[in-house]
């Protein structure tokens, strides 16, 4: 089974990472449904970040999933709080029965280099070489940290670098934790784990 972690977070919140080996013919005999996608590897992405929220939690009804205007699945009356995100051959999943998360995957993408300064300051750059990373494995940490927050916030809007401000990275090996200033909506400081895991980074917030 291609469940590489699967972790407890507090008594109320788990995650997990898939690497994704099977066809869809696997999650379809398991019941996971797809729609709306017409290339195979973001089938294969939607099937494998569903099949394994509902791995996580019983309490999921994939069948009653909505999709909010920012793009944020969510489940209509409920009280728990999930969230999906997946890239190349790897999906991840957090859910929260209390609280609200949001999670970001991402494999190093030279993209980020040449975007870099669309969603980091200059301040935020030189924060960045703190960490004993390659320029682009730091690019992918600030992406998938601000990425996260985005989710855990689900209302759209957000401007990557006027609402969300590096203040410091604490990294040490392949983990870190990375301290936001939050200023949509007043001004809050949040603090998102991100972990190397194999080639990939991945980024989440629970509060």
């Amino acid at each position: 089974m291609p469940l590489i972690l699967q972790e407890n977070i507090g008594t109320d919140a788990q995650i997990g990472i898939w690497e994704i080996l099977e066809g869809e013919e696997f999650f379809l005999s398991e019941g996971i449904q797809v729609n709306g996608y017409r290339h195979r590897e973001k089938r294969l992405q939607h099937l494998a970040g569903r099949y394994l929220l509902s791995s996580l939690s019983p309490s999921v009804s994939l069948d009653t999933i909505c999709v909010n205007d920012a793009g944020k699945p969510f489940q209509p009356g409920a009280t728990f709080d999930f969230s999906i995100s997946h890239s190349g051959h790897l999906a991840a999943a957090i859910f929260s029965f209390n609280r609200k998360v949001g999670l970001d995957i991402q494999l190093p993408d030279p993209k980020l280099e040449h975007i870099s300064g669309k969603f980091l300051s200059d301040r935020e750059m030189e924060i960045l070489k703190t960490i004993t990373l390659s320029t682009l494995d730091r690019l992918t940490v600030a992406w998938t940290a601000k990425e996260a927050l985005i989710k855990w916030f689900g209302k759209g809007g957000l401007d990557l670098k006027a609402d969300m401000v590096l203040q410091d990275i604490d990294w040490e090996g392949s983990k870190g934790m990375v301290q936001c200033h939050f200023l949509k909506g007043g001004s809050s400081v949040k603090n998102i784990v991100t972990r190397k895991i194999e080639n990939a980074y991945l980024s989440y917030l629970i509060d």
